[in-house]
């Protein structure tokens, strides 16, 4: 399962699946004796097929954390992403050394999240500490960038590639949003195959 979200995963104009992730795991399923389907799955739809556990399906490029790992299984890390950054409109100003804490303890601004996604160990506990102000949406990660544009008041979290990706096919985006890094996460995420527990352990071990 994948969902629209390049450069990561996409469908290309013939229909077929495209992006850094799924050019990653066919690699690595090439020299094995599996071959796999690809569908578009919304991310919730993707997590709660997971949690059921009804069907031996895996979901790629999902972050790896406690509760996931209680619900299901994960492959080895297929990519590790660029360090996140924080990306508003540009009216809303960055400081030199800047914290996600001065953007989590704002009370004008909201963290505009994907509903059920994770953003890493780190922001996820920072995010719960904090009991932050939060934006629930399902729309694609270009339409949530579109929202910074037009309304002034949320944040959100993205790999650099990205939101570089995203601002490159948009100048009036461009012109609109700005980012940077924040001093919490120094580090990339790693993405990981989300399977469920049908999926053979045989499977997981053959992706090296």
């Amino acid at each position: 399962m994948y969902y629209e979200r390049p450069p990561l995963y996409f469908t290309d104009i013939d229909g077929k699946p495209r992006g850094k992730m799924v050019d990653l795991l066919n690699a690595k399923l090439s020299s094995t004796k599996y071959k796999v389907k690809y569908k578009v799955i919304p991310p919730k739809r993707q997590f709660l097929r997971i949690e059921a556990n009804q069907e031996p399906i895996c979901g790629l490029g999902w972050f790896k954390n406690d509760a996931r790992e209680k619900t299901g299984k994960f492959s080895i890390s297929l990519l590790k992403d660029k360090p996140l950054v924080i990306v508003t409109h540009k009216d809303i100003p960055f400081k030199n050394d800047q914290s996600v804490k001065d953007f989590f303890f704002r009370t004008d601004l909201k963290f505009l999240k994907k509903d059920g996604f994770s953003y890493g160990k780190e922001l996820d506990e920072l995010e719960k500490k904090y009991k932050v102000q939060t934006h629930l949406v399902t729309v694609s990660t270009e339409n949530m960038v579109r929202m910074l544009m037009l309304r002034k008041k949320y944040y959100l979290f993205l790999d650099v590639d990205e939101i570089d990706y995203i601002l490159a096919k948009d100048p009036e985006l461009k012109k609109a949003i700005h980012y940077t890094r924040f001093n919490e996460t120094p580090d990339g995420n790693h993405r990981y195959l989300y399977c469920t527990k049908k999926v053979p352990d045989e499977f997981i071990k053959s992706i090296k």
